[in-house]
C-alpha cells in the first residue's frame, strides 16, 4: 500500500485496518466508513478514512 497516496483501494483500506476486505465492505454498507465508487471499484479518500478513524477513537475515549 502507498500510505501517502490520496486515494486507497479496498485492499489498501483493509490492510490499513488489518482486517478483511469483507469487513471493510460491511462497514461501508452500514454507512460507517466513507467511500466512493469509481465505476465498479471501491475507493477511499485517505484523509476521510483517517478522519473517520480519529473520530472513532475520540468516541471510544468519551464512552470509557
Amino acid at each position: 500500500m502507498k500510505q501517502d497516496s490520496a486515494i486507497w483501494s479496498l485492499d489498501d483500506t483493509a490492510e490499513h485496518f488489518k482486517c478483511s476486505t469483507k469487513t471493510v465492505q460491511k462497514m461501508t454498507r452500514e454507512a460507517k466508513l466513507p467511500f466512493f465508487m469509481l465505476g465498479r471499484l471501491w475507493r477511499f479518500r485517505r484523509a476521510d478514512v483517517l478522519a473517520w478513524e480519529q473520530a472513532q477513537m475520540q468516541n471510544s475515549k468519551e464512552v470509557a
